[in-house]
């Protein structure tokens, strides 16, 4: 097996511990001089400024903004990019590609997203015993994964990690086979960047399937042809974890 990226530790507290934590989360140069969170992100486009501790628990901090999980503020800071890459003859795709997938220390990434099923959730009580049976077979290949040997897609898969608090544990009680997944299962391909996850949704009966590839082998001539690159990839890996889990594509 490949080294496991370090941000795995992050979900706990102590390795070894059994559940990972609510809350995953990194801080950068707080020694500095920076005594308050600047920012916090979540996988539904959440966006929040957080400012300094508040006061109690009902209080936002000061020179803070909506702590919220939707991603209305993220919208509104990129409506503002929009506009002043307007006034400045440029757009904000242009600013991605020249300011961001073209730094070196960041590279190129591609991010691909699908729900299942792809339109509403899974109906009642059946649909209910469809999600396990594919989070089931998910766990099998989680399984697979640690041992080594598993490709999705074509592409070998080089680390697995498990993310669940047991926050649902009440709904679906542990076995020793079974184990409910609420944070979702994550594969790895060869980098921390370049991963599928397999989750279920937090908000309805359905499941998530989140992929990200990325590449540092990016400029200025073959920018194009590396986002096309990374798209076919990823939708090769979507391809297959469907047929794998028994979640293929339906209206």
């Amino acid at each position: 097996m490949a080294n496991w990226p370090k941000a795995l530790s992050k979900a706990k507290k102590d390795p070894n511990q059994l559940l990972t934590d609510m809350v995953i989360m990194e801080t950068h140069d707080m020694g500095k001089g920076r005594s308050y969170n600047l920012g916090a992100f979540e996988q539904s486009n959440g966006y929040a400024l957080l400012g300094n501790p508040p006061k109690d628990l009902f209080s936002l901090g000061e020179n803070g903004h909506v702590r919220d999980k939707d991603g209305t503020f993220a919208a509104i800071l990129l409506a503002e990019i929009a506009q002043w890459a307007k006034d400045n003859g440029t757009t904000v795709m242009e600013i991605l590609d020249k300011k961001i997938y073209l730094d070196k220390e960041i590279g190129l990434f591609y991010n691909h997203y699908e729900p299942d099923p792809i339109d509403g959730e899974y109906p009642g009580i059946e649909g209910d015993r469809l999600k396990k049976a594919i989070l089931r077979r998910a766990l099998g290949y989680y399984q697979i994964g640690l041992a080594g040997g598993l490709t999705i897609g074509g592409v070998p898969v080089t680390g697995v990690a498990m993310y669940r608090t047991g926050k649902y544990d009440h709904v679906y009680p542990p076995t020793h086979d079974w184990v409910f997944p609420d944070e979702g299962i994550r594969f790895y391909f060869g980098s921390e960047y370049n991963h599928l996850t397999v989750r279920p949704s937090g908000t309805g009966n359905a499941l998530r399937l989140h992929i990200q590839m990325h590449t540092f082998d990016v400029n200025g001539r073959n920018l194009i042809s590396r986002k096309k690159q990374l798209r076919k990839t990823a939708l090769k890996i979507a391809d297959d974890i469907r047929v794998k889990l028994g979640a293929e594509r339906s209206s």
